[in-house]
């Protein structure tokens, strides 16, 4: 019996393709497309919620040092937070709805 190399069904996972990339430590595999996401501006959104770094940080549940290294460019942000600061970037009032609907410490601080 032969065993062929499943490939995702697009069906049922729908990041196969975004997924392969990323795993990819040595460039991306031959036929695999590159997906390339434009930078985020992690300082520029900040200041469209007039909030310090202490207290954006604490907004979206981060270390201050993790969001210094977003806006000095030695880190990118992945993954949910990378959402989150696209999300903020496309409508910071919608942001700021919900996150002052739901505000604990942070509004305070």
């Amino acid at each position: 019996m032969r065993r062929h190399r499943r490939r995702g069904n697009p069906l049922t996972d729908p990041l196969t393709g975004i997924k392969r990339p990323l795993r990819s430590l040595n460039g991306p595999a031959p036929g695999h497309p590159i997906l390339e996401f434009e930078s985020i501006d992690v300082r520029d959104i900040r200041w469209r919620f007039h909030a310090t770094q202490r207290v954006f940080a604490t907004m979206l549940g981060i270390n201050v040092s993790t969001l210094r290294n977003w806006e000095q460019g030695r880190r990118s942000p992945h993954g949910p937070a990378r959402a989150l600061l696209r999300v903020a970037a496309a409508s910071p009032e919608a942001v700021a709805r919900v996150l002052l609907r739901n505000r604990r410490g942070w509004w305070w601080d």
